[in-house]
């Protein structure tokens, strides 16, 4: 994962008991080709079989809609 290097020293990390979730809609601490929690857990090597089939079939259908401008957030939810 890619933190931008503007921000990474602000996020403190001690030790590697130290757990931080990040959650970044807007990218204001990423960069835009940074990779999505999609693809980290489509790439994960401990991740089942069947949950990457499942989570590529709900991104393929659902990512199209979040992403559309044509949508009003009413359909889209």
């Amino acid at each position: 994962m890619f933190i931008n290097p503007k921000v990474k020293d602000l996020i403190p990390v001690n030790n590697l008991e130290d757990v931080y979730v990040v959650a970044d809609f807007d990218r204001t601490i990423t960069v835009y080709d940074s990779k999505s929690s999609w693809d980290i857990l489509g790439e994960s090597k401990y991740a089942p079989s069947s949950y990457i089939k499942e989570r590529q079939e709900l991104f393929d259908y659902y990512y199209p809609i979040e992403c559309a401008a044509g949508f009003d957030d009413e359909y889209k939810i």
